[in-house]
């Protein structure tokens, strides 16, 4: 069993749920994977981010965590470290900059993100490249009113077949 969390919310739940401080952190197609689990837990606690392995180890380190190279396996994850274009998976969020100003946000996944994940992963670039630091999910949803698009994989190749046909 799986426990997937936002990884804000990582640390707290691992001492909530687990009682522990050890989180493991590989990447994994595109994203960094943090997962945490005890011999007597039934199940892994898990979380994806966009942060880089390193700024996810400093985040985490931050936060009083004892982090290492690895992981848990987690439920229907798939071992492959190379992603094909049958498994790419593109967000955009559209929102309000500063100044009313339009913005867009794209990126890619080797799953199917929701929207939560999409907004949270803009978020965390801006915090990151120091854009907006300090910005809350709530906070942003509030003022920039997002707008996401997921396009599946299916639907970009169709976009391609379109061109060329």
């Amino acid at each position: 069993m799986t426990l997937q969390v936002p990884f804000e919310s990582f640390a707290a739940t691992l001492r909530r749920r687990l009682h522990g401080d050890e989180v493991f952190l590989r990447t994994y197609v595109g994203t960094t994977l943090a997962t945490a689990s005890t011999p007597e837990t039934e199940f892994v606690l898990a979380s994806r981010t966009t942060l880089s392995l390193a700024d996810a180890r400093k985040r985490l380190e931050a936060e009083g965590l004892r982090v290492f190279e690895g992981g848990w396996l987690v439920q229907d994850e798939l071992e492959a470290d190379v992603v094909t274009a049958d498994h790419i998976f593109v967000a955009a969020v559209a929102y309000l900059a500063e100044g009313g100003r339009p913005g867009l946000w794209v990126d890619a996944w080797g799953y199917a993100p929701t929207e939560v994940q999409a907004i949270q992963a803009l978020i965390e670039e801006l915090n990151v490249d120091g854009e907006a630091e300090g910005l809350t999910y709530d906070q942003f949803v509030a003022t920039a009113h997002p707008t996401v698009v997921i396009v599946p994989p299916g639907q970009i190749q169709d976009f391609i077949r379109q061109k060329e046909g």
